[in-house]
């Protein structure tokens, strides 16, 4: 399950091509989502749940194992779909050759 995991989160985060212009608000933002983020995964497991991320995952993976394989497999295999088109639209944008 974690190794799904590991994934999508590498997914979220893919590399940026030495053409490649980011804008300051931009950079910004992401960083800003990524602190959103996991302010609200806290909120979420520790607050609202009473439980935190690791051993709500374990409880998935016990409770639920092969709904929980399949289900992390699938959004993994999702994740890396999506940020392999989104890499392909980026090369056919930057001109290599300038």
């Amino acid at each position: 399950m974690w190794i799904c995991i590991s994934f999508c989160i590498g997914g979220l985060f893919p590399a940026s091509d030495p053409g490649d212009e980011i804008k300051r608000f931009t950079f910004f933002w992401s960083y800003a989502s990524i602190v959103l983020f996991f302010a609200g995964l806290y909120l979420i497991f520790q607050v609202w749940l009473d439980t935190g991320l690791f051993k709500w995952t374990i409880y998935l993976a016990n409770e639920f194992t092969l709904l929980s394989m399949i289900g992390s497999i699938l959004i993994a295999c999702l994740v890396t779909w999506y940020w392999f088109r989104h890499a392909n639209r980026q090369v056919q944008k930057i001109d290599y050759l300038q």
